[in-house]
């Protein structure tokens, strides 16, 4: 089980960013911005089963097991400073990844990047997509403009890719938040100026999630911004160590 199909452990980069996609997608969303970061940051990004290399193992179908399996998977490469870095769903798997990663007393991140994602506390009040019927499911991924279109009319690929986006899409819709402290690190969010999905009043509220600091940049784009994610992040991750 390869989670991090890219990490080096002899890479003299002294920062790491671990990066978790959004529903139904995998590590090659942040595959790009190895050599844009390097030397000083060595982008991880985090392969979950069920797609990708990993198409062949068994999809999660619930967060807890989820983090669990992730917080084993990401404890020995905590020897340097890192951050977490999380998109939509992937925002909800860090945040609840850096409560475990608490829970067990081992060394927190430098900063949680929350991209186009509601903050945890607020709940989900739009009807759950991972229950609609294939035609009108399809339907609502074609107005988050997140898959080209050629995708969405191949019955072929779309039959391979709609089990994994009705998963990951089951978690992040069925995800209850439970009351805790907050993190004494900075939270910084992401958000898209015309997305639908997560508004910038939503991800403000990221911001009771952590004592120490807290900012949000809305950057163009609907929910699927990931090259303007890499211009925003550029600066910020200058401030680091």
């Amino acid at each position: 089980m390869i989670w991090f199909p890219k990490i080096n452990s002899a890479s003299s980069a002294p920062y790491r960013l671990f990066c978790l996609p959004y529903a139904g997608g995998g590590a090659s969303v942040f595959l790009p911005w190895r050599p844009r970061f390097a030397p000083k940051v060595e982008v991880c990004p985090v392969q979950l089963p069920g797609r990708e290399s990993r198409f062949s193992e068994p999809l999660f179908t619930q967060l807890d097991p989820l983090v669990d399996a992730l917080t084993t998977a990401i404890e020995p490469y905590l020897d340097r400073p890192y951050a977490l870095l999380g998109y939509s769903l992937g925002a909800i798997v860090a945040f609840e990844l850096a409560r475990k990663l608490r829970e067990q007393d081992l060394k927190k991140p430098s900063c949680l990047f929350a991209v186009a994602c509601r903050a945890p506390q607020l709940p989900d009040l739009e009807s759950p997509l991972h229950k609609l019927p294939d035609a009108e499911f399809i339907e609502a991924l074609r107005k988050l403009q997140g898959i080209p279109e050629g995708v969405l009319q191949n019955s072929e690929l779309m039959e391979l890719y709609l089990p994994i986006l009705r998963t990951d899409l089951k978690i992040f819709e069925t995800y209850r938040y439970t009351n805790g402290q907050s993190f004494n690190f900075p939270i910084k969010a992401y958000g898209g100026l015309e997305d639908k999905k997560a508004s910038q009043e939503q991800l403000q509220g990221w911001a009771e999630q952590s004592t120490h600091s807290f900012s949000l940049k809305m950057v163009p784009g609907h929910h699927f911004f990931v090259d303007q994610l890499f211009k925003a992040l550029q600066q910020d991750l200058r401030e680091f160590p």
